[in-house]
């Protein structure tokens, strides 16, 4: 019994995984077929499936909105809510877009405004650290930041639940150059390759599992915790941090801009990066909030006692 039982338990999330799978690929293969325009249905459908329907994770949505824009009405909440699912739902099937699209209709939709601003770098040999969040588009930014520079693109992922269709996922970001790497493989990777001029892109808004190890800062008047694998590795390595920003243009079509947040992260202490980040995504959010990803509980988790509000002494 205990053997058969045991068989049960792993064979069962097996035949899961490969359900998901399986499913992953059919939804691939109709979105690669589809037109644009249905495509923008399909993505319009959702959107008021969302909302009104499923209500997916409204109370949610509808709570950080209130934490960062307190002094919106009802129906300015109501209107950026409706923009919100929109932004969520655009941002689904234009991922699950581009994963067969063609190099050169990538380019149109993924723009990037300085890629000669990452050039300087290159030319001195130094690895880059880029930081970014959930906004807008982001798997698109990360699968085709490669075309628009010469730089070695490693982009920061954390593994699903189901590894197979993550390990389809990471084919498809893989596309043009960008080098999927598990987040626990981070440091490895970047000693490995510290020798070879290269960016590691890291989305760095996700919030963190473990409170204890996470960087405690006041966002938008709230204690929340972030992710420090980001600035440790910038503060050990030293690689300069850059900061990008995805606009929309319109719907489908996102322009993706680079500055620099951090050139000499060993004069840091622990924290300030992180620190730095935190203040330039409230200033994007603030700028144009439907391109967050609201849905996120963002403020889920209580900050130990014993934690520290950066900066701190």
């Amino acid at each position: 019994m205990p053997n058969s039982y045991s068989k049960k338990n792993v064979l069962l999330p097996m035949f899961l995984d490969k359900v998901g799978l399986l499913f992953f690929r059919v939804v691939i293969r109709i979105f690669r077929v589809l037109p644009f325009g249905v495509s923008r249905q399909i993505s319009n459908f959702i959107a008021f499936l969302f909302n009104y329907v499923i209500r997916y994770r409204k109370k949610v949505i509808v709570s950080n909105l209130k934490i960062v824009f307190p002094n919106l009405s009802k129906t300015e909440l109501q209107k950026l809510t409706k923009q919100v699912y929109l932004a969520l739902a655009d941002n689904l099937t234009d991922t699950l877009k581009s994963f067969s699209l063609p190099l050169e209709e990538v380019k149109k939709r993924m723009t990037i405004t300085n890629p000669e601003f990452l050039e300087p770098y290159r030319q001195r040999g130094e690895n880059i650290i880029l930081l970014g969040a959930h906004y807008y588009s982001w798997e698109l930014a990360v699968q085709s930041t490669p075309l628009f520079t010469e730089y070695p693109i490693y982009g920061v992922y954390k593994p699903l639940s189901n590894p197979l269709v993550g390990h389809q996922l990471n084919v498809f970001r893989n596309r043009f150059g960008s080098v999927p790497i598990a987040m626990n493989q981070t440091l490895r990777v970047i000693i490995k390759n510290r020798k070879t001029p290269s960016v590691y892109v890291f989305i760095a808004d996700q919030s963190p599992s473990n409170v204890k190890s996470a960087h405690w800062i006041s966002f938008f008047g709230k204690n929340t915790g972030f992710l420090q694998g980001a600035d440790k590795v910038a503060r050990t390595t030293g690689y300069p941090v850059l900061y990008y920003t995805i606009r929309r243009r319109k719907r489908g079509f996102y322009t993706l801009t680079f500055e620099e947040l951090c050139p000499n992260p060993k004069e840091k202490k622990e924290g300030e990066i992180t620190l730095l980040f935190a203040e330039r995504l409230a200033q994007n959010i603030k700028e144009d909030p439907a391109g967050w990803l609201w849905s996120h509980k963002r403020w889920k988790r209580q900050m130990p006692k014993n934690a520290k509000i950066l900066p701190s002494d």
